[in-house]
């Protein structure tokens, strides 16, 4: 997609990009959730035709979170590295914080109450809201058996990142007081959750979704966090952007076809760390993304905005409501795939005209941003600041 928009489009240098929703970086989400709704759409429909499922769906729908995780990074660790710059405060960490979870929890927790009072687990529903109400349903324990709501462990991840690197950052600002502090729960980030992977029998960490808890994976969000501190420091990867996206391309797919030389374990082991990394190296390539085509850019962004709450209720909208009308027989599988596609669309909009844009617009302000002046010096933080 991003050869497609750069050869029908316009092609700018990084630090070209205007202030407000950058192109790119919606093409990037917008690939990310149309990977993840095309494995998990595809994965069940397969089964409604008496099909197989491909194996390329599980590469997508883990290629997607991998942009997820990638794109998480840059956009909010461009922020933490602003705020240890300029004004590493516990108010500024506060601002932050809200601003993140006013962005977050309003959709997650309404879809959370549609659930539970309309599909609820078939035991333990008190159990099951206070392990989803504090994000702690994949933290210690694997996600419930029966995966209710299991599209939320990346949304864990994500949510402990925030909260937990965001102190770490501001903490070691405050502390050290020189500009490398940021490095340091970098480092944290990128070497206890794998050394974690490492300490545990290889049998345990496969069985029963071990592999998704939280203090494993901690670390899928430090690629984009690094190339965001590049960003701001105006590194050469963002002045060959495309020798920078091959790079990209080719660390997704060797972590996917095995093709480096090293034991197989490993690769297991550290599949998705590659991915991601590979996934990092593609943002610099979507900045440069100046214009497009004006059907891809209006199908972007529409796509890129809607991606959160479609992410929360498209599983739902499948299983629970046209999985269950088709395998009752009231339906047949053409028409639940038009209800799957057509519904999951029309609730994420409402959730997002009705609940998501409302709270948006009362977030705290981010008054410690940077002047914008230019690559380098802290213009990363205002023009893509919209975005997150």
């Amino acid at each position: 997609m991003l050869f497609a928009v750069g050869k029908w489009g316009k092609w700018a240098k990084p630090q070209d990009v205007e202030p407000g929703r950058v192109l790119g970086l919606d093409v990037l989400r917008a690939l990310a959730i149309l990977l993840v709704i095309a494995a998990h759409y595809a994965n069940n429909m397969s089964f409604w035709y008496g099909l197989r499922p491909p194996q390329g769906v599980f590469f997508c729908g883990d290629l997607g979170v991998d942009l997820f995780f990638a794109l998480s990074g840059f956009l909010i660790g461009r922020i933490l590295i602003d705020i240890t710059a300029c004004a590493p405060t516990w108010r500024n960490l506060k601002i932050f914080l809200v601003r993140r979870w006013m962005r977050t929890f309003p959709v997650y927790f309404a879809w959370l109450l549609v659930l539970a009072v309309f599909f609820p687990p078939s035991a333990h529903l008190g159990r099951y809201l206070a392990r989803f109400a504090t994000f702690t349903q994949n933290f210690v324990q694997p996600m419930p058996t029966d995966y209710w709501y299991g599209v939320t462990w990346s949304l864990t991840i994500e949510e402990w990142f925030y909260l937990l690197f965001g102190t770490a950052a501001i903490a070691s600002a405050m502390l050290i007081r020189r500009s490398w502090s940021i490095w340091l729960p970098i480092g944290i980030l990128l070497v206890i959750p794998p050394l974690l992977r490492l300490l545990v029998p290889l049998s345990w960490f496969f069985s029963n979704d071990h592999a998704r808890l939280v203090p494993f994976l901690l670390n899928e969000i430090a690629p984009g966090v690094v190339i965001a501190w590049l960003y701001k420091r105006g590194h050469g990867v963002f002045r060959r952007p495309r020798l920078a996206f091959l790079a990209g391309v080719f660390f997704i797919l060797a972590a996917w076809t095995m093709m480096l030389p090293i034991p197989f374990w490993i690769i297991v082991l550290f599949r998705n760390d590659i991915a991601i990394l590979g996934c990092a190296l593609c943002i610099p390539a979507a900045l440069c993304i100046g214009t497009a085509p004006g059907w891809l850019d209006f199908a972007a962004r529409y796509i890129s905005r809607l991606s959160y709450p479609i992410y929360l209720v498209h599983e739902t909208v499948m299983i629970q409501c046209a999985q269950r009308l088709l395998f009752a027989r009231l339906i047949s599988a053409e028409l639940a795939i038009v209800i799957s596609v057509v519904g999951m669309i029309g609730v994420a909009e409402l959730m997002s005209r009705c609940i998501e844009k409302p709270i948006m617009r009362r977030r705290p302000r981010q008054q410690w941003l940077p002047a914008d002046t230019g690559p380098g010096d802290g213009s990363a933080a205002n023009r893509v600041g919209k975005f997150a």
